[in-house]
């Protein structure tokens, strides 16, 4: 995964309980979910996680 090839995770979800998770799981940085469409960012991956 990206994660372990030192890229830098911005994740977010309407959910910030599980927002937290896969940050913590990823060591990705939260972004509110307003934000993310205008988050600075070479990669924009719209993807579900089930949790």
């Amino acid at each position: 995964m990206l994660h372990q090839a030192v890229a830098q995770l911005l994740v977010s979800d309407v959910n910030a309980a599980a927002t937290a998770r896969f940050a913590i799981a990823t060591g990705g940085a939260v972004v509110g979910a307003a934000d993310i469409l205008s988050a600075k960012a070479d990669i924009f991956a719209p993807c579900g996680w089930a949790a």
